[in-house]
């Protein structure tokens, strides 16, 4: 420390940043949720590069991947975009042939290892965010201080 520092603060060891026992923990969640998100993203990601032929052939009848196939030109978020959206028709199937997006022998001659996988990998998204949005509002309702006062002496309604 610089004799400036050590003048304005006296000695070093006189300086001590307290953090309490909450903020740590807020911050190791939210360190551990930001790194979780961005391990997802690339495992998406090697998914589209290594499996995303192999996905659209096994969907082809599919009037909702068809549209959405597109996205596989589009860069690395277009790929993004198309594995979470494939992986979105894989996990919640039932939704999507309810309204026609998808069809039922698709899903059914799907191959097992990339299903297990895509479902694997929705819940896990589905999972960060949702703990990344609690994160957040924990912290928010930690922040906010309700007090309640009681009306000054003297000046009710009498």
């Amino acid at each position: 420390m610089s004799k400036l520092a050590c003048g304005i603060y006296g000695n070093s060891r006189d300086i001590q940043m307290s953090i309490s026992l909450a903020d740590k923990i807020f911050l190791t969640a939210g360190l551990l949720d930001f790194g979780g998100i961005f391990t997802w993203m690339g495992v998406n990601l090697h998914m589209a590069y290594t499996k995303m032929d192999e996905m659209l052939r096994h969907l082809k009848n599919s009037p909702l991947i068809t549209t959405f196939s597109f996205y596989d030109q589009a860069g690395p978020w277009g790929k993004l975009i198309l594995v979470v959206s494939i992986s979105g028709v894989i996990t919640f199937p039932n939704f999507h042939m309810k309204h026609g997006g998808i069809n039922a022998d698709d899903i059914r001659n799907f191959p097992a290892h990339l299903k297990r996988k895509l479902v694997i990998l929705q819940w896990a998204g589905i999972t960060l965010v949702t703990a990344m949005f609690t994160l957040f509002f924990s912290q928010k309702i930690r922040n906010t201080e309700i007090t309640l006062q009681p009306p000054p002496v003297g000046q009710g309604s009498d």
